[in-house]
């Protein structure tokens, strides 16, 4: 952070919106968390992070989004068994709806498949074995802010596939907070027959 300085005016736009969010209290718990986890424990944790981060965005975004229940399984999209109940559909609905971007949700994707490879072992798996050095390389090249990139990783330590990873999830984590502290919530189209009786619709009323 003390080097913005030195960032590009694109690095400069992506560290001001990274801004929005505390650093401090968003950041250093997930660190230390995930300093104390090993690779296997950190896809898996991470993975579900996102996913909830997901299913919160979604849920300020979407009609009566700030009125849902507080057991998120009643909710009659996000909730357990519902339409929008897995971090695949969270994904896609997000980017859909113009939540997140193409290279996001391309990410995001990543670390859904990384998460179900790791789910489905039993041995511990290490990060540092070429299958899973190919795809994390893949998720550097979406951090908008290279100089950025490489400070945080050097909070997890030394410059590797695991703390790559690591790296990548936390600052995820952040972006999507503040998205959902900045997200304006969807509004009623009021063009749309379907919608004459909504409150500040146009058109005909039905008799």
């Amino acid at each position: 952070m003390d080097q913005s300085d030195h960032l590009a005016p694109s690095e400069q736009k992506a560290l001001n919106q990274l801004k929005r969010v505390n650093f401090k209290r968003v950041l250093d718990p997930l660190i230390a968390e995930f300093k104390n986890q090993n690779d296997r424990a950190a896809v898996i944790v991470g993975a579900a992070q996102l996913d909830d981060l997901l299913a919160e965005l979604l849920a300020h975004f979407l009609l009566d989004g700030r009125k849902v229940p507080k057991n998120r399984d009643e909710d009659s999209l996000l909730g357990r068994g519902r339409p929008l109940s897995t971090f695949s559909s969270r994904i896609t609905a997000a980017h859909r709806l113009g939540l997140i971007g193409d290279s996001f949700a391309h990410s995001m994707n990543i670390i859904r498949e990384m998460r179900n490879a790791f789910a489905h072992q039993v041995h511990q798996s290490s990060l540092d074995k070429s299958f899973h050095r190919d795809r994390i390389s893949q998720l550097s090249d979406f951090m908008p802010s290279p100089t950025f990139w490489r400070l945080m990783i050097r909070k997890f330590g030394q410059d590797t596939p695991g703390n790559r990873f690591r790296a990548f999830v936390a600052l995820s984590v952040a972006m999507l907070m503040g998205d959902i502290s900045n997200v304006a919530p969807a509004t009623r189209q009021p063009l749309l027959g379907t919608n004459w009786n909504a409150p500040g619709s146009v058109g005909m009323a039905r008799k």
